[in-house]
């Protein structure tokens, strides 16, 4: 009897597993990249439904659902047409348009893609250019005093104008100035260089200070005595010499007006207590009047009695102007008080008195009362 050979155990179920797992990868990762790139266009979607739908209705005519619930049941776009097209005529209700009256035109929606970057069709109105407003230049001030202002001068007086008239003044200082100001000396060079600025300005004169002396008379002396004795006071070079009062000016007190062939040669520049600084106008206003200017009652001039409103700035009319820069060739008066022009000239002892006519003032000077 022959023996048959032990048969190997089973490994069908074994088998079994591997064929199915085979089969199951075989057929399953396919499925599973399918599903991978199906998700990730779904997920890709849903975070940019703004910008698909604004891509669908851009390349491919079709309207996002936002547009389909506002129309309400609008009308397709034909063959041919845009939805910005159909959106963009508004309906008539006729029977060419093939829609009813009752439906209502959809506002056209913007473009996301041109709103992100910036207006690229240029149908965004631009913003009006901004304009500054006008700035008013202030007044330019030498040492806190504000410099005249004027006009141009006109073609008829501009070569006189442009002749430069140099003017060298002494200033006799009243004592009661120098006790009340400690630093009186520097006081008067920035006065007389205010006064040089506004003079350069309405005459093309140039002020320039020779010399600054205390005047001891000053103290007690009356107006007609302190005129007498600036008639007498050495010049020491200069044109002219101004005698600086710590006082008000008299009741009826009248300058001496220089209206003949020469300019004066002195003057009183008393304080004016309306004023912020007591000196700088009644300085303007004696140095002008030496150059021929006359009073006026134009309240704007400094030429006139009314006091300007604080913070303005300097200002002469125009006829005084005109006369000071028309006659600023004339010389300086070099005599004593000027006469009327009928009297003959007093001599002084041991002053030489020059062979040349005394000017005319309009009106002499009035007595006045002991301050």
């Amino acid at each position: 009897m022959v023996d048959t050979p032990p048969k190997p155990a089973s490994r069908g179920g074994t088998s079994r597993l591997r064929v199915a797992g085979r089969l199951a990868a075989l057929a399953g990762l396919p499925l599973l990249v399918i599903f991978l790139i199906f998700a990730s266009g779904v997920y890709c979607g849903a975070s940019r439904s703004y910008r698909v739908q604004t891509l669908e209705a851009k390349w491919l005519g079709l309207d996002g659902p936002e547009s389909d619930a506002a129309a309400g049941g609008a009308a397709e776009p034909t063959s041919g047409e845009t939805p910005d097209q159909v959106t963009a005529e508004p309906d008539t209700g006729d029977s060419s348009g093939g829609t009813s009256g009752s439906e209502q035109p959809q506002p056209e929606q913007p473009d996301p893609s041109l709103t992100e970057v910036g207006t690229d069709t240029g149908d965004e109105p631009e913003p009006p250019p901004t304009i500054d407003p006008p700035t008013t230049e202030p007044a330019a001030s030498v040492s806190g005093l504000l410099t005249a202002t004027a006009e141009p001068v006109g073609s008829e007086l501009r070569s006189r104008f442009d002749e430069t008239r140099v003017v060298r003044v002494k200033v006799l200082v009243d004592p009661a100035l120098v006790i009340a100001r400690d630093d009186w000396l520097s006081y008067i060079a920035e006065l007389v260089d205010a006064t040089h600025a506004s003079f350069e300005v309405l005459f093309g004169v140039d002020v320039q200070l020779h010399g600054v002396v205390i005047w001891d008379l000053a103290t007690d002396a009356n107006v007609d005595a302190l005129l007498a004795a600036l008639t007498e006071h050495d010049r020491e070079g200069a044109d002219v010499i101004l005698g600086m009062l710590a006082r008000p000016r008299p009741q009826g007190f009248e300058p001496t007006r220089w209206v003949g062939a020469e300019h004066g040669d002195h003057a009183l520049v008393f304080a004016d207590l309306a004023q912020t600084d007591r000196f700088y106008r009644n300085m303007l206003r004696a140095l002008a009047g030496l150059l021929g200017a006359e009073p006026v009652s134009q309240a704007e001039s400094f030429m006139s009695d009314t006091a300007p409103p604080p913070g303005a700035a300097p200002i002469l009319d125009p006829d005084n102007r005109g006369k000071v820069v028309f006659n600023k060739r004339r010389p300086f008066a070099s005599s004593a008080t000027p006469g009327d022009g009928t009297d003959e000239p007093e001599s002084k002892p041991g002053e030489r008195k020059p062979n040349k006519p005394k000017p005319k003032p309009a009106a002499k000077p009035e007595p006045s009362e002991q301050p």
